[in-house]
């Protein structure tokens, strides 16, 4: 985990708008690699307190930390601490799904499979995984698979029952 940073600012300075405030920064430079990882960086200090994992996920801090990878595949300091971040964020029960469904896993085996690839990105993304190996997301059917036998479309049985259903004869 990120250390060295004094737990009271990770209290104090979210507070102030400083998550919204680094994702911004990673909005506005996304081609500078510096930016990003000094902004990965910043987020894995702040995930060490529970309040902020959410906030970070609330605000867009996964899908922000992804793209870092993304957009950084020759950057091992966004690798790094983008894997760790996420694996802090993942520590909310909340996050694991977000984090899984938005493409962590991907994102973790390929900077994982990097030649230039450190030892604490290897390491972290190895956690990351094994954080989100049993974590199941299921995604719904699109309306026209889901009910092809009654031509509803899904919004009716979305409608009554407020979930998903696979098929009309599971009614």
């Amino acid at each position: 985990m990120c250390k060295g940073q004094p737990a009271e600012r990770c209290r104090i300075w979210p507070a102030e708008g400083g998550i919204s405030a680094l994702l911004g920064a990673m909005q506005r430079h996304p081609a500078s690699a510096k930016v990003q990882a000094a902004a990965c960086y910043s987020l894995c200090y702040l995930t060490a307190n529970p309040a902020n994992r959410v906030r970070i996920a609330a605000e867009g801090g996964i899908g922000a930390l992804l793209g870092a990878m993304q957009r950084h595949p020759a950057s091992a300091k966004v690798q790094e601490s983008a894997c760790i971040t996420l694996w802090n964020l993942v520590g909310n029960a909340d996050n694991k799904v977000k984090v899984k469904s938005a493409g962590a896993e991907d994102a973790a085996k390929r900077a994982m499979a990097l030649k230039d690839a450190t030892a604490d990105t290897k390491e972290w993304g190895r956690k990351l995984l094994d954080r989100l190996k049993n974590v199941k997301v299921f995604r719904p059917l699109s309306a026209r698979l889901c009910c092809t036998s009654c031509r509803c479309e899904g919004n009716r049985h979305f409608q009554e029952r407020r979930r998903w259903l696979f098929c009309c004869s599971a009614q």
